[in-house]
């Protein structure tokens, strides 16, 4: 008698990849971030969990700036040579800094109010001992050479990512780059086609970074646990999640109802859920950048020339995010320090300084502009923090979290306002999000 043998398939692995494409974005990054919070619930004093999640985290978090450079690049050049072509380049870069600006002092003002009498709280609860280097501010010598380089090519190969001089040499690139003549045509549309090519390779990074938050919002929840800030300095916590609760639900949402001509701020805050997401556990908008661009495109249907150019101009000069977070961070370290509020003209000169170090906040290393900006200002406005800046370390995962976030969303609801204002969008259904 001979027997059969049958293969049983215990995973379909082509069902589960077809499955797999049709979820959206938003739901898959939120999975992700719940995996990465089991992993550290489970597995809580494993040494080889915690170094696998180190590893991964370090991996992807690189992987966002894998292409960041070479990105704004190419896309800045294409978006500023077709901006011009349709005679919009100056308004838009100017609609970008106004949004910028305005988007800072808004959310400066409401949460140095907040800080200073509605909901103080100090870092009185928070004990950080780790030595830390003093941020300080760049010479101008070093910041203009930064910007306009001997040699071109070596912003591509700094180890921090500076948007900065990329933009600046891609401005003028675009500008010679307008195909009002013959012989430049093909090299516009080079330009153009390789535009189009990196945002397919968006898209793959963002399908990666699935896997990635599950390392990237591990290392986060392992921090903010292990650092007890939340039972220990509940007041702050809340003062924290008050301010950028308001910022993401209203005033960003009013300001896209005055400025963006659109009635739906909530569903284009829906829209950006996944770059948003992964900005809060990176604590980093340059690694949700990839993402950021994207979805502004894909989701709000901002017009290419617009997203490429916008976002990365924003990224730069729109920190709403670090601006208000620094602002916070000033107002309960000096109640900190000597028990009572800033007076009132401190806490105005505070939101006006936070909101110009924000501007150049962008050329420091990832991860130190709340601290730059904290004692930046503090040092103009005659308090030296700076030797009272380790307590405020503990806290970092949630300033830095709510500053990448804010400054994320920010950079997104300015995009499709400028595409309105400029006629250079196209609509987007729900269902049609990525």
């Amino acid at each position: 008698m001979q027997g059969t043998c049958r293969v049983v398939k215990i995973v379909d692995f082509d069902m589960l990849l077809r499955y797999s494409l049709c979820m959206k974005d938003w739901f898959k990054y939120i999975v992700a971030t719940v995996a990465g919070l089991a992993l550290v619930l489970i597995f809580p004093e494993s040494d080889l969990i915690k170094s696998i999640i180190g590893t991964g985290a370090a991996v992807f978090e690189n992987l966002g700036r894998y292409i960041l450079i070479p990105f704004v690049f190419i896309s800045f050049t294409s978006g500023i040579a077709n901006l011009r072509r349709q005679k919009q380049a100056f308004r838009a870069v100017i609609y970008s800094l106004g949004w910028g600006v305005l988007a800072s002092l808004a959310l400066t003002v409401t949460a140095g109010l907040i800080a200073w009498k509605i909901f103080p709280a100090n870092f009185s609860g928070v004990t950080g001992t780790e030595a830390i280097s003093t941020p300080g501010l760049v010479p101008f010598s070093e910041f203009i050479t930064s910007v306009i380089h001997t040699n071109v090519l070596a912003v591509f190969t700094k180890d921090i990512p500076l948007l900065l001089p990329v933009v600046v040499f891609a401005l003028l690139l675009g500008i010679a780059l307008k195909p009002d003549e013959d012989f430049i045509r093909p090299a516009f549309a080079v330009m153009n086609s390789f535009s189009e090519a990196f945002y397919k390779l968006a898209a793959i990074i963002t399908e990666l970074f699935i896997l990635g938050i599950v390392f990237i919002s591990a290392v986060w929840f392992a921090k903010t646990f292990s650092s007890n800030i939340i039972s220990d300095s509940i007041k702050l916590v809340l003062l924290i999640s008050i301010v950028t609760l308001l910022a993401v639900f209203l005033i960003l949402p009013l300001l896209l109802l005055l400025i963006g001509k659109t009635r739906k701020p909530y569903l284009w805050l829906f829209a950006l859920t996944s770059p948003a997401i992964l900005a809060w556990f990176s604590g980093s908008t340059l690694t949700a950048q990839i993402p950021l661009l994207l979805h502004t495109r894909n989701n709000l249907g901002v017009a290419k020339r617009v997203s490429s150019t916008s976002i990365p101009i924003l990224t730069i000069m729109g920190r709403s995010g670090s601006a208000m977070i620094g602002v916070v961070t000033i107002c309960s370290l000096y109640s900190t320090i000597h028990g009572s509020s800033l007076p009132f003209l401190g806490l105005l000169l505070a939101m006006v300084i936070t909101t110009l170090f924000s501007l150049i906040s962008a050329s420091t290393p990832p991860g130190t502009e709340i601290m730059f900006i904290v004692a930046m200002t503090g040092t103009l406005m005659g308090n030296d923090f700076t030797t009272t800046l380790p307590i405020i370390l503990p806290m970092m995962p949630l300033l830095l979290g709510a500053s990448a976030l804010i400054d994320t969303i920010s950079a997104g609801f300015g995009a499709g306002a400028i595409s309105r204002v400029l006629q250079a969008h196209s609509p987007v259904k729900a269902k049609d999000f990525l």
